[in-house]
């Protein structure tokens, strides 16, 4: 069960990580457009 809980929260940083990158590199490229 343990392990089962490890593997969640790895997924679940690992989705947060992409979703934080996608949005910063969003924020990028429409400050580069702004610009």
């Amino acid at each position: 069960m343990r392990i089962a809980m490890h593997i969640v929260s790895k997924w679940i940083s690992l989705f947060n990580f992409c979703l934080y990158s996608s949005i910063m590199s969003a924020h990028y490229r429409g400050s580069i457009i702004a610009l």
